[in-house]
């Protein structure tokens, strides 16, 4: 009963859910423990098997009760395994090898003779929750090649691979995924999900179509040419490249017309002639197609002994595939060749980086010639596009890409149509011998054609933002992307051996350009003289560019503004956004008029394009602001009239901080109002000259904007009347002012009033005022002073003075 406990309820009942549901009938779980018994065990969960051969085995003497099409093999949780694993192949998509063990305590395969899973034309398959584990970083032999192997030679190899909470480490690579020797072997649909490669001398996860070359002899009569070499691999119908080292035959690449054993075969030759010597032999074939990685992890692969180290290397032959949310970070070693960093791609194409972030990679940090260490690099690749990428605080490049030795790669693909959009550069480059995005060759007959780059974000400290150090470009473009460095740095650099490219080779179009001092691009002081000079930042003839501060939200050099945790969530990536003051708000150019398209298309931040009609500059497409209409005025609305015939003054406070203004309508019947007035924003009072005598007057007030109006305040007021001009004022001693009116019929008291401008606003003095004269007394003197006199007539009606004047002693 050890053995039974071993194996939990809680799983054995989430399995027996699971392939209830998902299995046919005749689908089993069988069980695998370094403490089961292949002989007396029936690899049940009470009697599980000790090896995986046995789990496998179907060669005499054979297990009945082996794993097949349909089955799941799961091992023990937490369990070490020493044995190596070789799954055999499904039947179908619908009916596959399913290995499994507990994802909260995987089990470990630490093999010790090979590979600790090896896929040898394996098709169908799904693997999860699994850790293997080599022999360690520099201790694993050249010969243990990798902890996961997936390999074939033939045509039809490899295929519906899928990986789920896989780890490997401690071994030369991660997982290797190859075609070895001369054969065309073909490997497809493989998938990765949240899987972790770490800790191993040369990369996490290497895919090499293996073109090493063969030696051989050969003799040719008539067309017919006979080639000897062991081992070749080739079937007829392959295609083989052939070098002739001795002899006078012709080089070229050739289809395989016979063979015979695995020793010789023959093709036909283009040129009759009577020939032998010696040969080498190639093979540059595609061989993977259809590799998807998602949310998996590439780190602290290197080792100082031998100068290796990356995230991820292909190595010719990677085709059609694609990675989402991975991060490569920690890679590289700080001795040996170049070629390390986050994403290393050699001879592939039509590969997509998605969501991706690679930092803290290094290389060669001690060759002060060249300090390698890239976050993606992109080597004699075709029609790959790095988008919605973040590369950060890499020794050498943020993006690089590096040219082939002719304008098409081995497979005969162009070397272009690359693709760098709406991706960040934060702090690449700091070896300061590459640029953040830098395009290189190691000789001026290097090629490379029709690569863009735009929309992106790139902010460096101590390295250009842009380095073309290149042999031959063609249709090089950068358009709508945020360059900032440190004064005194170029934004723009070419290596000093070559020559700077027309336009036609390399385009700057709609590009910002940042210091906060003085900038050079490209030697020039200025974008005017960079547009005199060489054409560069027009289009139709006109200026485009800018060379102003981006206004970002933050550009500080804090960790904690810049980490993130997931791909999946960068909200928090702040700091790359432009402020809503910035000037390169819906200033880009139109992507659409160069021919990208922008379907599916999103900023780095996930939104559509473009946001509020026009583009931005840089990988934040700020979205439109949404206007709401504005909030009411706050009243009461006050309603003031200092005398008959003066101005109806209205009285309110501003509420809102959005309004565009406020518009004052008024009526005679609270039916049918007209608009009298329209006022500028923070307005809170208006004046009313076109009442009429004792008239009753509904008058209300609104805010708007351009998403409408407010609710409105609204009051109404009879306009005074009555004679006007039967007050005087005059000042009777120092300090103080003494009135003096007419008697009014029917008054029964007055109200005094007072202001220093005829039109008001006026205070209330007194109230209650009896007889024809009041002293206004404690004035300071020379002050000119109104004074106005409103009689109260039973039952309210007001008879108001015109103002009088006077200048006090």
């Amino acid at each position: 009963m050890k053995i039974l406990r071993l194996f939990t309820k809680s799983l054995l009942a989430i399995f027996a859910l699971t392939f209830l549901v998902t299995q046919s009938a005749s689908a089993a779980t069988r069980y695998v423990s370094p403490n089961g018994n292949d002989t007396t065990g029936d690899g049940t969960q009470a009697k599980p098997w000790k090896t995986f051969a046995w789990a496998f085995k179907a060669t005499a003497p054979a297990n009945p009760n082996r794993v097949v099409a349909g089955d799941t093999l799961y091992l023990e949780a937490g369990a070490i395994f020493t044995e190596s694993l070789y799954p055999a192949s499904g039947s179908s998509s619908s009916s596959p090898i399913t290995i499994t063990s507990d994802p909260a305590n995987p089990a470990v395969i630490r093999a010790t003779t090979w590979a600790g899973i090896g896929m040898y034309d394996t098709k169908y398959v799904r693997i999860s929750n699994i850790k293997v584990v080599g022999l360690g970083r520099t201790t694993t032999p050249s010969w243990l090649s990798a902890g996961i192997i997936i390999s074939t030679k033939t045509a039809n190899g490899c295929d519906d691979i899928v990986l789920t909470n896989v780890s490997s480490s401690d071994s030369l690579n991660g997982l290797k995924i190859e075609s070895p020797g001369l054969s065309p072997g073909s490997i497809r649909n493989i998938t990765f999900n949240r899987c972790e490669f770490f800790n191993n001398s040369n990369a996490g996860l290497w895919a090499k179509k293996d073109i090493n070359y063969l030696v051989g002899s050969y003799t040719q009569s008539g067309t017919t040419v006979t080639v000897t070499a062991t081992a070749h691999g080739l079937s007829v119908g392959d295609s083989v490249a052939v070098d002739i080292t001795s002899g006078t035959g012709v080089d070229g690449t050739y289809t395989v017309a016979s063979v015979t054993g695995n020793n010789t075969f023959t093709y036909t030759a283009g040129t009759s002639l009577t020939t032998s010597g010696s040969v080498s032999l190639s093979n540059y074939s595609n061989f993977l197609t259809s590799l998807t990685v998602n949310d998996s992890s590439f780190y602290n692969n290197y080792n100082n002994n031998t100068g290796a180290g990356a995230g991820v290397y292909f190595d010719y032959g990677v085709v059609s595939s694609t990675f989402n949310y991975c991060k490569a970070y920690g890679n590289g070693s700080n001795f040996g060749s170049k070629g390390q960093g986050g994403f290393y791609i050699f001879g592939g194409g039509s590969l997509t980086f998605k969501n991706c972030e690679s930092f803290n990679n290094s290389g060669n940090i001690y060759n002060a010639a060249y300090k390698d260490g890239a976050g993606f690099a992109l080597d004699s690749t075709y029609s790959t596009t790095i988008e919605n990428c973040y590369a950060h605080d890499n020794l050498g490049a943020g993006y690089a890409i590096i040219g082939a030795g002719s304008s098409a790669d081995t497979t005969g693909n162009p070397q272009s149509g690359n693709v760098v959009r709406y991706s960040i550069s934060y702090n690449d480059a700091k070896g300061g011998q590459q640029g953040a995005i830098h395009l290189f060759s190691p000789s001026p007959t290097r090629y490379l054609s029709d690569s863009h780059f735009y929309n992106n974000t790139v902010f460096t400290t101590n390295s250009s933002p842009v380095w073309l150090n290149f042999g031959t470009l063609a249709g090089i473009a950068f358009r709508n992307n945020v360059f900032v460095t440190s004064p005194g740095i170029s934004l723009v650099r070419f290596s000093t051996s070559t020559t700077t490219p027309a336009v036609s080779q390399c385009l700057f179009q709609g590009n910002d350009y940042w210091t906060g001092g003085a900038i050079n691009v490209a030697g020039f002081t200025s974008l005017d003289a960079w547009r005199s000079a060489q054409s560069q930042e027009t289009l139709n003839g006109a200026p485009v560019g800018m060379n102003v501060n981006p206004v970002l939200n933050d550009t500080r050099p804090l960790a904690a503004v810049y980490s993130v945790n997931s791909m999946r969530d960068v909200s928090g990536l702040t700091a790359y956004k432009l402020h809503p003051t910035s000037p390169l708000i819906n200033s880009g150019l139109s992507l659409t008029y160069f021919g990208y398209s922008i379907t599916n298309l999103t900023d780095f931040y996930g939104s559509t394009l473009p946001q509020s009609g026009s583009y931005d500059i840089g990988a934040y497409e700020r979205p439109a602001i949404a206007t709401v209409p504005p909030s009411a005025p706050i009243g009461p609305l006050s309603i003031t009239q200092a005398s008959a015939g003066s101005p109806v003054v209205l009285t309110w406070t501003d509420a809102s901080s959005d309004e565009t203004g406020f518009r004052v309508e008024r009526s005679t019947d609270n039916v049918n109002f007209a608009v009298i007035a329209t006022l500028a924003s923070n307005t809170t009072t208006y004046s009313d000259v076109s009442t009429s005598p004792k008239v009753l007057y509904y008058y209300r007030v609104y805010a708007y904007n351009s998403a409408g109006k407010s609710a409105a305040i609204s009051n109404s007021f009879t306009a005074a009347s009555g004679s006007a001009d039967f007050l005087s004022a005059v000042s009777s001693s120092r300090g103080s002012v003494t009135l003096t009116w007419t008697l009014q019929t029917g008054v029964t008291s007055y109200t005094i009033s007072r202001a220093t401008s005829p039109s008001g606003p006026y205070t209330t003095i007194a109230t209650g005022v009896k007889g024809t004269s009041f002293t206004n007394t404690m004035l300071k003197s020379g002050v000119k002073v109104y004074y106005i006199v409103s009689g109260i007539k039973p039952p309210g009606e007001v008879v108001s003075s015109n103002p009088a004047v006077v200048t006090t002693r």
